[in-house]
């Protein structure tokens, strides 16, 4: 995918104090991509983590540029959290 434009699909991963299962699923996630050439990001938003989650995060953003974040500082539901979801995609497009 060229860095000049704007992936094609946006992967949306909504978590809540999932600091067992994050990364696996990430980097796996990130394989796949990587291995298929697919045109896409994923944007990880967390609703209010009370675990490791949030530094796990960033850690992820830091090794995948595809990696966008949210963070909601506490736990706002899934209305709140699709729309961040959404506003997110529609300003980064």
């Amino acid at each position: 995918m060229s860095r000049s434009k704007r992936p094609l699909l946006s992967v949306v991963v909504p978590v809540l104090d999932e600091e067992k299962r994050l990364v696996r699923g990430i980097e796996a996630l990130m394989q796949y991509v990587s291995e298929s050439g697919l045109d896409l990001e994923v944007i990880i938003v967390d609703d209010g983590s009370r675990d490791a989650t949030p530094g796990l995060i960033g850690e992820l953003t830091g090794r995948h540029p595809l990696v966008h974040s949210i963070t909601l500082p506490r736990n706002r539901g899934t209305h709140t959290l699709i729309l961040s979801q959404v506003a997110f995609a529609i300003s980064t497009a």
